[in-house]
């Protein structure tokens, strides 16, 4: 079975119509610091697939790092 990339037009990201996101605690914070430039890139890429037509939900295990 071949592997598709994220930029065929067949991969799963490109053909759905809702992207779920889970976002672990560890990945928002860095001791004890937020990890804004991540969560911008975040926001960014959220932007680009609502732009895109997508529904987007973001889930989190509610664990705090």
């Amino acid at each position: 079975m071949a592997t598709l990339s994220h930029t065929s037009p067949e991969h799963p990201l490109n053909t759905s119509k809702r992207v779920v996101i889970k976002i672990g605690s560890a990945l928002l914070v860095d001791g004890d610091d937020v990890r804004t430039q991540w969560l911008a890139s975040l926001a960014k890429d959220v932007q680009t697939l609502r732009e895109s037509g997508r529904d987007v939900v973001i889930v989190s295990s509610g664990a705090v790092a």
